[in-house]
């Protein structure tokens, strides 16, 4: 999680923990002293980190005060209502738009944008190859995501406001890739791969 000159993230500690990685200085130092289980299922907002530690507990960081909240979370269903249907996937990533008005989801080898109310877009439309990690630019111009289309996996930019162009792909060595993540410029991206490699 990118927010301001800081770079946000787990580490295999014992137990996984949140640490913190200063642009500017080069530094890395433990966010959170986690005495208990591991951190999972993270993700930023304005001035916080909210992440789950144990279900059904909900715990959020406000990052200036270094201050822990925790609520008990419960979901309620509607399987009921109406225009409601439930679709198998394997894999499911996604990412909010920054506007909030739509969703991305890699579902079975398609990248899809759902909004609250509307139509579903299928972006990519390409069966037999395997589109994954969607993640929405700040600036909500382009959804950036990884695919085998030519045969090995690269990272391709779909332009958000021309739905039909087709991708620009990025050439990256041969490997497997995970978790783009935009810088909040929208100008830069870092993702990882299966070496275990953090690249820009």
């Amino acid at each position: 999680m990118w927010l301001g000159d800081t770079i946000y993230f787990s580490r295999i500690a014992t137990p996984v923990t949140l640490f913190a990685y200063d642009v500017a200085s080069n530094e890395v130092t433990k966010v959170l002293l986690n005495g208990g289980l591991d951190l999972k299922s993270a993700s930023s907002g304005p001035g916080r980190i909210v992440y789950e530690q144990s279900a059904p507990c909900i715990s959020s960081i406000l990052l200036r005060a270094r201050r822990v909240l925790s609520m008990s979370a419960s979901w309620a269903t509607c399987r009921g209502a109406a225009g409601l249907r439930k679709i198998e996937t394997a894999g499911l990533s996604a990412a909010g738009s920054p506007h909030r008005r739509r969703a991305v989801f890699q579902a079975r080898g398609e990248i899809v944008t759902v909004p609250e109310k509307g139509d579903i877009r299928n972006l990519t439309q390409t069966p037999g190859v395997a589109d994954r990690y969607p993640a929405w630019s700040p600036d909500g111009k382009w959804i950036a995501y990884f695919s085998d289309e030519s045969g090995e996996y690269a990272l391709h930019l779909r332009d958000k406001a021309a739905w039909e162009k087709r991708a620009r792909s990025i050439s990256v060595s041969p490997s497997f890739f995970y978790t783009p993540l935009w810088s909040p410029d929208s100008k830069r991206i870092a993702y990882t791969d299966k070496r275990l490699n953090l690249c820009t």
